[in-house]
């Protein structure tokens, strides 16, 4: 795997970040949340997230954001040399791009019953029955309908790109560094034979374009001599 690689797959696993920042890790196992406060959260998020606009209203959500770190991630110089080093490597970036964006969309929904199933209890466990209903008359007022109607594109909103785009560009300077701190490291381990070097190093060749890995992912030992 050459250079340009490993700064494209750095790339990649940033655009995704958005996405997963959107679900929260499972909580600890708790017990079922009241059957009522369910409910009443239930009706809150039909009122926050209409099931009719649901999928448009999430994907409004998470589509600024995946634009911000694309763009943030382009111009990071280290991902401006990688290409440079690999002009072929733009093209199958730009078509992983399109096939992300159409992947992404899919799989929100097709997650996103669950998803209401799990906000539900979530709020359910935190609010009582009299704090859901009302955020729900908050909601169901003209300020909370202006919110509703603004909420989904406050990611595109210029100064929040331009920290998206900023942090993006600062994040693949620092794992370029740890990448060669890394290299480094592995480089300046105790000396030995070729033959002998760890399964590290011999990797660490291929992934610099220095050779590739044995099927067995270390180096090839010489024939015995008879």
């Amino acid at each position: 795997m050459n250079r340009a690689l490993v700064i494209l797959s750095m790339g990649m696993a940033a655009i995704g970040a958005p996405l997963a920042a959107q679900t929260p890790p499972a909580p600890p196992a708790a017990e079922a949340p009241d059957p009522d406060r369910v409910e009443e959260a239930r009706e809150l998020l039909d009122l926050v997230l209409p099931p009719e606009r649901r999928e448009t209203m999430m994907m409004q959500m998470i589509e600024p954001s995946m634009a911000n770190v694309e763009q943030g991630l382009m111009e990071s110089p280290q991902f401006m040399d990688a290409m440079r080093e690999d002009p072929a490597m733009q093209q199958m970036f730009v078509e992983l791009l399109q096939r992300q964006r159409v992947a992404t969309r899919e799989l929100m929904a097709a997650s996103l019953p669950g998803l209401i199933d799990a906000m539900s209890r979530a709020y359910a466990r935190r609010f009582t029955v009299r704090q859901l209903r009302d955020m729900q008359d908050f909601f169901e007022s003209d300020t909370g309908q202006a919110y509703l109607a603004e909420a989904p594109a406050i990611m595109a909103d210029p100064d929040v790109g331009a920290w998206q785009r900023n942090l993006t560009v600062q994040s693949m300077a620092m794992m370029e560094s740890e990448i060669e701190a890394l290299m480094a490291h592995v480089e300046h381990r105790a000396p030995g034979p070729a033959t002998n070097r760890p399964v590290t190093s011999s990797n660490l060749d291929a992934m610099r374009g220095g050779g590739e890995p044995d099927a067995a992912g270390v180096d090839e030992q010489p024939a015995e001599q008879e």
